[in-house]
This record gives C-alpha cells, sequence and structure tokens, in this order.
C-alpha cells in the first residue's frame, strides 16, 4: 500500500490503493477487503474490484474510498486501516500491516455579522462600530479585519472583550468559546466635519493562515453612515485665581471654542469687572480675536463662531495704585446662545491683589561738556515691592568707552542687583560707575537696561556725555585701581588737610592729638564709595582743630536743590566732592 500520510478534509473523501502479486506458479482469484482497526464515525467503502483474476506471475490493483466525518476537527485522531486478500484456490488469507496515514486538513469558514447596525457618524468622537466574528471552520485561525470607505486621515482602532488589538483577531476552534468573539470598530471622526456627508462602508473579516475561505459570501457587512450635526461649543477655562500687584497691569486669557461642525450664528458674550473692596471703576480693555475692537463691559455683545475654530478672549486691566492689598477682583464672562439652545456657559477668574511691586529707574551725570577723560554715572534704582527683587542691569557704550561701577570693570553681562526686603517695602539701590573714554570719540549716549529675575526688561534709559579735550595730542589718562578708583577731588582735599595741619603745626607749640578722619555710610549708590584717609597722629593747637572742622561742615545745598536720587545725608558726606567736580566742568 502507499504509506504516505493522506489529508482529508471534513466530509471529504480519499482513494487507498493496494497491489497484489500472484507468487503462485498457477492461476488463482482474490477476494479483497480493507478494514478499520477499530470502530469509528469514518466511513470506508467502494471496494473495487471485490475480486481479482491473476495468472501466475501477474500483478493487480484494488482501491477503497475513506470518508472523514463532517464534524473532523484538526488535530482529530484519525482511524488505521489494513486490507486483505483471501485465495479461493487455497483459502489463505493475506493481511497488510496496520496503516496510519489519515489526518484532517484544515477548513476556514470566517462569518461575519453586526452586532448593532450603524446610521451615523458623529464628528469629533471616536465612533464605535460592534461586529462579531464566527468561525466556522475546523480549525483555530486568525482572522484580518479590514474597513473601507472612509478617508484615509480618518483614525481607525479595533477593541476585542480584553484589550486593543491591531486589525488581527485569534478565532479557535469551532468547540471552544474563543469561536465566537465580539469586536468593536472605532472610527475617529475629525472635529468640524460637515454634518449630512454619506459615507458606504465596508467591513470584512478573511483568514491569515491555512487557506481561504470556503464560502466569502459571509464575510462581509457594509453600511452607509451619515454624519450628524454636533453643536459642541466650551470654554477652555472655567474658574482661576490669580495674584496681582498693586499698579501693575495684568492679563486674563481663555478661549471660546467651537468644535462642532455648524457656523454659531445665535451667540452673546456679556463681561463684568468689579469687587467688594474697591468701588471706582477699574481701567481695562476687553478684546475677542485679532480684530483690535474694545468691547464695552456689563453689556451683550453679538459674536458669530465659526465651526472647528477658536476666539481668543482677554482683559487687561491696570490694578490701581490705592487698593488695599488683600482685595479681590472678580471678572465673569458668560457666553449664552439667544434661541437658549444650550446651557450658559460661563468663566471667573478671581484677582488678588497681594503684593505692590513698582520699580524706576534714575540716572544722573556730569554738567556738559567734559574736560576730563572720565565722567560719572550715577544710577538709581527705586523699589516698592513686597517681595524680594533681582535685577540684571546691562549697558550699552559707544565703541572703545569703558565702564566701571563700585570698584569694578562691567562687561557685557553688566551686574546684579539685589533689592531684599529688609524693614520696609520702599527702598533704593544706588550705584556710582564712571564713564572712561580713551578714544577719540567724544559725542555718545550710556544706554542703561533693567531687567528683572527672569529676564523681562523692566525699563531702558540713556544718558548722554560729551567730551572736549584741552589738548587734541595728549594722551588720555585711563584711571584702574584693583582696590577702587580714587577720584582727583578726593586727592585735592587729601592735599588741603595735610597742608593746612602742617602750617598750625608750625605756628603753635600748645599741641593736641587728634586723628580725623573722612569717612561716610556704607556706599551703594551716588556718590562713589570713599576710602577712609587716615591724617596720621599731627601736634595742631585748638585752633587747627577749629579749622578742621570747618573743612568737615556740611557744604551748600544748591539753588535748584539737591541732584536727582540724593538723601540730605549722602550730601553732608558726599556733596563737597560733587560741587568741586562740577566747577572742573
Amino acid at each position: 500500500p502507499n504509506t504516505n500520510q493522506q489529508a482529508v478534509a471534513p466530509g471529504e473523501s480519499t482513494i487507498i490503493t493496494f497491489e497484489v502479486v500472484n507468487n503462485a506458479s498457477v492461476q488463482d482469484i482474490f477476494d479483497t477487503n480493507v478494514e478499520f482497526d477499530s470502530a469509528n464515525d469514518w466511513i470506508l467503502s467502494d471496494i473495487t474490484p471485490a475480486k481479482l483474476y491473476l495468472n501466475a506471475g501477474d500483478r493487480g490493483t484494488f482501491s477503497a474510498r475513506i470518508t472523514a466525518p463532517n464534524t473532523a476537527q484538526v488535530g482529530d485522531d484519525c482511524p488505521a486501516y489494513f486490507a486483505s486478500i483471501i485465495s479461493q484456490r487455497s483459502g489463505d488469507r493475506f493481511v497488510t500491516v496496520s496503516i496510519d496515514n489519515l489526518l484532517i486538513s484544515q477548513v476556514n469558514n470566517i462569518k461575519l455579522d453586526w452586532l448593532q447596525y450603524p446610521e451615523e457618524l458623529i464628528p469629533g468622537e471616536l465612533n464605535m462600530l460592534p461586529i462579531r466574528l464566527t468561525n466556522l471552520g475546523n480549525g483555530p485561525v486568525p482572522a484580518v479585519i479590514e474597513l473601507s470607505g472612509i478617508p484615509e486621515n480618518w483614525g481607525v482602532f479595533y477593541s476585542g472583550q480584553d484589550d486593543s488589538f491591531s486589525n488581527i483577531i485569534q478565532l479557535g476552534e469551532i468547540s471552544e468559546l474563543s469561536a465566537q468573539k465580539d469586536v468593536q470598530v472605532g472610527i475617529q471622526v475629525p472635529k468640524g466635519i460637515p454634518h449630512s456627508l454619506l459615507f458606504d462602508i465596508e467591513i470584512r473579516a478573511i483568514p491569515n493562515q491555512h487557506g481561504d475561505d470556503i464560502d466569502l459570501t459571509d464575510n462581509y457587512i457594509s453600511a452607509t453612515l451619515v454624519t450628524k450635526s454636533v453643536r459642541n461649543l466650551s470654554l477652555s477655562i472655567t474658574s482661576q485665581i490669580i495674584s496681582a500687584g498693586i499698579g501693575n497691569s495684568t492679563s486674563i486669557s481663555l478661549e471660546l471654542q467651537n468644535f462642532g461642525n455648524v457656523d454659531e450664528q445665535d451667540l452673546q458674550i456679556l463681561a463684568s469687572l468689579g469687587s467688594d473692596d474697591y468701588l471706582t471703576p477699574f481701567v481695562a480693555y476687553l478684546s475677542i480675536g485679532n480684530t483690535g475692537l474694545a468691547y464695552d463691559l456689563n453689556k451683550y455683545h453679538p459674536l458669530v463662531l465659526e465651526k472647528n475654530s477658536t476666539r481668543a478672549v482677554r482683559l487687561d486691566i491696570v490694578i490701581p495704585s490705592d487698593i488695599d492689598i488683600g482685595s479681590n477682583i472678580d471678572f465673569d464672562f458668560t457666553l449664552i446662545s439667544t434661541g437658549n439652545e444650550f446651557e450658559p456657559l460661563t468663566h471667573r477668574t478671581s484677582i488678588v491683589v497681594d503684593y505692590v511691586r513698582e520699580t524706576t529707574l534714575g540716572l544722573s551725570g556730569n554738567n556738559l561738556p567734559i574736560t576730563d577723560d572720565f565722567g560719572y554715572l550715577w544710577i538709581n534704582i527705586s523699589t516698592i515691592s513686597t517681595l524680594d527683587e533681582n535685577y540684571q542691569v546691562t549697558f550699552s557704550l559707544p565703541q572703545s568707552w569703558g565702564l566701571i561701577c563700585d570698584s569694578e570693570v562691567i562687561g557685557a553681562d553688566g551686574l546684579s542687583v539685589n533689592s531684599a526686603i529688609i524693614s520696609s517695602i520702599y527702598r533704593e539701590n544706588l550705584i556710582l560707575c564712571e564713564i572712561i573714554n580713551d578714544s577719540n570719540n567724544d559725542l555718545g549716549s550710556v544706554n542703561v537696561t533693567l531687567s528683572d529675575s527672569t529676564g523681562n526688561i523692566i525699563t531702558s534709559r540713556n544718558a548722554s556725555y560729551q567730551f572736549v579735550s584741552t589738548t587734541k595730542d595728549s594722551t588720555r589718562m585711563n584711571v584702574l585701581l584693583i582696590g577702587g578708583i580714587v577720584s582727583i577731588s578726593g586727592i585735592v582735599v587729601i592735599l588741603s588737610i595735610i597742608l593746612l595741619l602742617r602750617h598750625n603745626r608750625k605756628e603753635n607749640d600748645d599741641v593736641i592729638e587728634m586723628t580725623p578722619q573722612i569717612s561716610g555710610p556704607p556706599i551703594s549708590g551716588p556718590p562713589i564709595s570713599t576710602t577712609n584717609i587716615p591724617v596720621h597722629t599731627q601736634s595742631v593747637n585748638h585752633n587747627a582743630t577749629n579749622q578742621v572742622n570747618e573743612i568737615l561742615t556740611d557744604p551748600p545745598i544748591p539753588e535748584t536743590g539737591l541732584p536727582p536720587g540724593w538723601t540730605i545725608e549722602q550730601w553732608q558726606y558726599y556733596g563737597q566732592q560733587y560741587l568741586d567736580m562740577n566747577k572742573r566742568q
């Protein structure tokens, strides 16, 4: 017999053939037969021929039909069989060995059905279409689900009873529960797709292995879906609490969002601004979109919002300088439909006035023109703030001009200033800088920019300078000392004191010991910090003491008043230096 494997599909048949050789020396007739080893639901039939007539030495064949049951499954045990012949001449029976070469081949048959027939697609949502897959074949098989009839840029998702998957789902054999599975096909329709559009969709499920489906008529389902009219209005923010400072400008922003597919024509907006702690009207500006138009508060305004679009709402308010810390300001915004087709949408921002933050920048310098090769620049940073403030001061100078502030050479990064709150929210930072002109460029301006700790520019100011050289060919002097800069006026004061003390020592024998010093408070601004100048112990009379006291008396205040940014204490210590320097100019 042929012992090669024979694949049989459920309900189908295969033919097995046997060969007989008459080795006897005479003619003989043989009765043929084929049997299974054991009882089963397979069918064995059509043993042909029933008798073989063979002469001595001749060969002959006979065959039988074996039919598999309709319920046979892949992997089932198949019966073994054997063949036999009986010699009519001798009565001897000849039998083959048991043959076990049958197996069940796989037959794919997937059926697809709607669990709920869909009718519409909703723009802006994930639309779920429920389907059921059933394996009617005789073995487990992976099925591929395919969807057609929608734009390529729409998202498609598949999910089963437990989790999501790509588009391939495994079906068990017909005797298992997993032979039938329910699947959700999700279609993500983008926001703003017009309503009343028709889409003819088709879903199909086909085997991914073990051959084609034997019945393609039940592998496809279809439906005609129409896009639904959607009205979907919202506000990006419904409520918030923000902080603001006295005297500062504050902005509030939100968005009107139309995620629907209908142009909204009958909208109205209403905005209001008020406070129980401050009864005077606020200075505020309300804008919608980028039209540049200002909308009045406490008044309804019509609005059109196109489908799948957004409009920005912005309120700019100036916090009054006379409002109390701890006050609350409420901004209310309402969006309604004149036809009452949806519930009003509301927004509230509560502004808590919980700090003061005001910074001013003052500059002062030499009287012009300047006959020296250097000038001075006094910087006054006035801060009114309930917070610690950190500033960055940067400079822009004409080419070949240099800058020294508080005994340090200033580079491109400028200098950092800390204004910490200690005992008062009012404080000043005073800085003395010297402008060194080491070029032939005698006219120019110095730009001073003040920024906060985040890099935002607070203000920027300019100071102009004009240098006049008495001798064009003279070499300009650049005075730069590591420990500080001793100004010319300081040298004059030192020399004057020393000469006076020497003169008094020669005229008087009645002497006392004294050590006068010229000193001032810690310097953080105008004028430049002055180094204590010790005068060596001298023998002087009482007249000399009086003369020294006269030198240390307060200088006269100019008719125009104190220079900008000066205090009376600073004038007492450094006013004479200011007067001397301006005399030379």
